[in-house]
């Protein structure tokens, strides 16, 4: 490929002060790059982040939200968020919503609640880690109830239930059992 033999001038920002640079002899796709990233255009709706499969992937959030389903909260013991599992007043706590894991009707609140399924609303954290299932099953691989799981155990880092972990400690922002925490995992519903 051959050098662009004029001179390209890109827009920089010096102290608040617009500024021109002259940019000599650099290939045009190397300016265009330049410009494209001073301006905060080529990564201004797209993140990197973790996919459910542990892959490290470029999208949107829109994208990645509409691969995990419906939104059905976080579990959270905080009482007082508005979309958390704990607020038996909130949309995604009550006994009443159709939305809600605590809800034995509903068809998320009977995946949650059933001692025999597989098939939980599946449990992300806010960078998006799958910790697991949410259902009562034991012996389910991927459950957060079993216990020698990697997503129920008291030892596993993955775990909720680890009290000393990221997810399962009562001091941790992130955790499931903070009632202050401000960050908790979320629930996504395959349907």
């Amino acid at each position: 490929m051959r050098f662009c033999q004029r001179s390209w001038y890109t827009l920089t920002f010096n102290k608040g002060k617009k500024k021109l640079m002259q940019l000599n002899k650099l290939p045009v796709s190397f300016s265009l790059l330049i410009l494209f990233t001073g301006f905060g255009l080529a990564q201004s709706n797209y993140e990197w982040r973790w996919d459910p499969n542990g892959n490290y992937t470029r999208g949107s959030a829109e994208d990645s939200d509409q691969q995990k389903g419906l939104y059905h909260g976080e579990l959270s013991s905080n009482p007082y968020r508005s979309d958390s599992t704990s607020n038996s007043y909130g949309t995604y706590g009550s006994r009443y919503s159709s939305e809600s894991i605590n809800n034995p009707y509903s068809s998320v609140g009977q995946k949650a609640q059933n001692e025999y399924g597989y098939d939980g609303p599946k449990l992300y954290s806010n960078d998006g880690k799958y910790l697991g299932r949410v259902n009562k099953n034991k012996y389910d691989p991927e459950s957060i109830s079993n216990p020698y799981g990697r997503y129920g155990s008291k030892y596993s880092p993955d775990s909720v239930n680890n009290p000393y972990g990221r997810y399962g400690s009562k001091y941790s922002s992130e955790s499931t059992n903070n009632p202050y925490a401000t960050s908790a995992p979320k629930l996504w519903d395959d349907e």
